[in-house]
């Protein structure tokens, strides 16, 4: 099982016996802040982990409502800016705030819904406990969520987290 202390090597001959896309996520220390260190970390394909591929379609559902709600609050909110008169200005304000609200929990449930993708992939290798997946999930931004996300739907590839994401 590929691990922290693990040499390039045995990482590299673990990882080849597991199908999957590989990551290397840059660690932390107990204050959360990075460590300089690179784990090395093997995460599932759709077409091998079929609870992967459950996850996925939630994720996707959870990212377009996410999506929609976003765009509703912008549209509320240049209601809001447009409007001239008080009555214009309380109604407006009614409609951005249930709209934030709306918004909020559409983001919450992508979240989740992200954190329950990245953590199915990781079991799906059968080369993690539960405890190694939560703590490895945690140590994976959630902007780069999509690059894992596309990279399981391929289902082949490298992500190195320890560098920029293309287009920052």
């Amino acid at each position: 099982m590929p691990g922290r202390d693990a040499t390039k090597t045995e990482v590299q001959s673990d990882m080849s016996a597991v199908a999957g896309v590989i990551l290397k996520v840059p660690t932390r220390n107990e204050a959360g802040d990075p460590d300089g260190n690179v784990e090395t970390v093997v995460f599932a394909t759709v077409r091998r982990c079929p609870g992967l591929a459950k996850a996925l379609k939630r994720l996707t559902k959870c990212e377009i409502e996410d999506a929609k709600r976003t765009k509703l609050l912008e549209v509320a909110y240049k209601q809001l800016q447009d409007a001239k008169t008080v009555e214009e200005v309380e109604s407006a304000a009614a409609a951005t705030d249930t709209a934030a609200q709306a918004s909020e929990t559409a983001t919450q449930a992508y979240l989740d819904a992200a954190y329950d993708f990245i953590i199915e992939g990781l079991k799906g290798t059968n080369a993690y406990t539960a405890d190694e997946c939560e703590r490895i999930a945690a140590l994976i931004e959630p902007d780069r969520y999509a690059e894992i996300k596309a990279r399981a739907q391929l289902g082949s590839g490298v992500l190195d987290f320890t560098r920029a994401p293309k287009g920052a």
